[in-house]
């Protein structure tokens, strides 16, 4: 579409919805995980165990998240990756220097 005027970014005749995801980022460590909900002034902080990955889970569908960014850190982040994966959550495992100023 040309700036100025209006119209439909879809196709005419389309029937596909955008659709709006929500992220998260999280830092991770060997004890803990911290989150943040991009555009959201709330944060946490959850242990990182199972219990504190349920935890996650539960917090993160109820701020209407469904794609996580989440720092590789020696491994430290495999368990949670895969726990959030299982919970149908898109999960992207970025590079230290990828997420650092």
């Amino acid at each position: 579409m040309v700036a100025g005027t209006h119209g439909s970014l879809n196709k005419a005749g389309s029937t596909k919805m955008t659709q709006i995801s929500t992220t998260a980022g999280i830092d991770t460590s060997r004890a803990k995980l911290d989150i943040a909900v991009h555009g959201g002034v709330e944060h946490w902080q959850v242990e990182n165990t199972s219990v504190g990955w349920r935890r996650l889970a539960v917090g993160l569908s109820q701020a209407g998240v469904t794609r996580v960014g989440i720092e590789a850190s020696g491994g430290y982040e495999r368990g949670v990756v895969g726990y959030l994966r299982d919970k149908g959550l898109t999960v992207l495992v970025l590079q230290p220097i990828q997420v650092k100023p």
